[in-house]
């Protein structure tokens, strides 16, 4: 489903409803897309860093969900995975590859619902 802008302090009209239902409560096949960036500090080789992405879906469950570090690169962690999708969102976990104050990865993240 294409989004539209709905024109400001104008009736809401029943497809303008719809359209929000739609954002909170994805079909089957459909995806969300968005950004991420992860980042943590560890005091032990292995230990773990991780971020909570929220979902705009309330309702829906992903089946699955894939993160690229396109805008930050892995620095002093391995690469991300992803764990525990449920209907508000998902956890981002990496693990630091030695003591760290600045363990890193960002990029983009998209749900297959």
């Amino acid at each position: 489903m294409a989004l539209y802008l709905v024109t400001p302090r104008s009736t809401i009209l029943a497809a303008d409803a719809n359209q929000l239902i739609d954002i909170f409560s994805q079909q089957s096949g459909g995806q969300e897309i968005g950004k991420y960036q992860c980042q943590g500090n560890s005091f032990i080789s292995g230990g773990f860093i991780g971020y909570y992405a929220q979902s705009l879906s309330r309702v829906s469950v992903p089946v699955s969900a894939s993160v690229d570090t396109t805008d930050q690169a892995p620095t002093n962690v391995n690469t991300p995975t992803t764990l525990g999708l449920t209907s508000g969102g998902f956890r981002i976990h990496e693990s630091t590859t030695g003591i760290t104050t600045s363990g890193k990865s960002g990029g983009g993240y998209v749900l297959q619902f």
